[in-house]
């Protein structure tokens, strides 16, 4: 599995692509070719195709690698499986400690997950549970314990910036945000 691989250097990219249409390596300081049959699965938050335009990505690796393409939207546009994922990492992290004995979600703290776009992705939502396992006081994770900028993101409202065109309950809402936040 190559993860980024919209992130390799054109050199590495040059080595990967003959490593795969002759299926051999040299080992560092080996005289003789290893033969390999291997699967290849590349993952990229990139547009490859974007990329090769712009001649940062080699057009033959990507026909090589592109044979069958999956595309994911990003977490915040696949709300629902957020319960599922936040369970999955709590069974099966390698962090928590005592923690780890965390035997529910309260329901309100699954809403807030849900409600959180989750710009760094699963990455980030992994590391949030990792850090609620740590953290945790209980068996329990309960919104409380799910940091304020989960809970109450900034948005543009958050920022005292309105647009034009914000509807006026977003402008009483922010308000109404900021004042609490304050007091």
């Amino acid at each position: 599995f190559l993860d980024e691989i919209g992130e390799m250097s054109m050199g590495i990219q040059a080595k990967l692509l003959r490593f795969l249409q002759e299926g051999e390596f040299y080992r560092i300081g080996g005289k003789r070719p290893i033969q390999v049959d291997v699967r290849i699965l590349s993952a990229s938050n990139r547009e490859l195709e974007n990329e090769i335009r712009e001649q940062r990505f080699r057009e033959d690796l990507f026909y090589r690698l592109n044979t069958i393409t999956l595309r994911m939207p990003p977490l915040r546009k696949r709300k629902d499986d957020i319960p599922m994922l936040v369970d999955y990492f709590l069974k099966n992290s390698r962090f928590g400690g005592a923690a780890q004995q965390i035997k529910r979600v309260d329901p309100r703290a699954y809403e807030v997950f849900q409600n959180y776009d989750w710009p760094g992705n699963i990455r980030e939502l992994q590391n949030t549970i990792e850090r609620l396992k740590i953290l945790a006081e209980n068996n329990e994770i309960r919104v409380e314990d799910i940091p304020f900028s989960i809970r109450m993101p900034k948005t543009r409202s958050d920022t005292g910036d309105f647009a034009i065109d914000m509807p006026l309950d977003d402008v009483e809402k922010g308000h109404i945000l900021r004042a609490l936040t304050y007091h």
